[in-house]
């Protein structure tokens, strides 16, 4: 009788175990929790990974001063960051790399992986924030307008000359680094 009860407490523990690591996100997609690898500047606000003064941070980081208004009327106000940017380390820089090929292999499905890595430039960092990395992505072989566009956050405006600027998100980075993918 001990046995069976014995028995019966190691199967409850080993269908527990399975029921919980089920469930964990292998950093790969974000489907189980809700997130994703990458976010636009205005998701990240909206999902406060950066807040007002993190967005001042980025518009004097990547637009070279802040800026307050709207779309069609806005001033430049006077700012120093409290902080520096800092530096983009290089296997930082080749997680976020994979992570865009990852989310995006479509966009290169002529290529290997490798050769894909290869195209995919970051071009500007904007600075490390709560939860993320800032920065502008691009694929070398895509055309892009000489344009600048103009993005509203809260009265922050920032007049971006980048095509892409987005927030890579730094939990996926860190499943990434902790599983020593492209260490």
């Amino acid at each position: 009788m001990k046995r069976i009860k014995i028995l019966a407490v190691v199967l409850a523990l080993g269908a527990l175990c399975m029921g919980v690591l089920s469930g964990c996100d292998n950093g790969k997609n974000g489907s189980e929790t809700g997130e994703d690898p990458f976010y636009t500047l205005q998701e990240a606000y909206e999902r406060r990974i950066v807040d007002k003064n993190d967005l001042m941070h980025i518009s004097y980081f990547l637009c070279g001063g802040v800026y307050v208004g709207d779309e069609k009327e806005w001033s430049k106000i006077d700012f120093i960051p409290s902080e520096s940017k800092g530096n983009l380390d290089d296997l930082t820089a080749r997680i976020i790399k994979q992570m865009y090929y990852d989310q995006n292999k479509n966009l290169f499905k002529d290529m290997t992986e490798q050769t894909a890595l290869e195209h995919i430039e970051i071009s500007n960092f904007g600075g490390k924030y709560d939860g993320g990395y800032v920065l502008s992505l691009f694929q070398d072989f895509m055309q892009y307008g000489t344009g600048s566009y103009i993005e509203v956050i809260d009265g922050i405006v920032l007049i971006l000359m980048e095509p892409q600027v987005v927030i890579a998100n730094e939990k996926f980075i860190e499943i990434r680094r902790n599983n020593n993918e492209l260490l």
